[in-house]
């Protein structure tokens, strides 16, 4: 509910760690609108999930498939 950054990681096909997840979710978290919260929820999915929102504005997206991570900025 809070609008924010996307961050992409490229993979090349292989399996995410876990730590580059958690990293990449908090530079997501830092460029939000919540980056003075103590936690953020940030949802993380496939780039091929991730579609623009039909008559939204540039940014707004809809996905699906996600899970969420909560993370502190930094």
């Amino acid at each position: 509910g809070v609008p924010g950054a996307h961050v992409i990681v490229k993979t090349g096909g292989r399996e995410v760690p876990e730590a580059v997840l958690q990293r990449a979710a908090q530079l997501a978290a830092h460029y939000s609108a919540a980056r003075d919260e103590r936690h953020v929820d940030v949802d993380v999915t496939q780039v091929r999930h991730v579609r623009r929102m039909k008559g939204g504005a540039p940014g707004q997206v809809v996905y699906r498939g996600e899970r969420t991570l909560r993370v502190r900025p930094t």
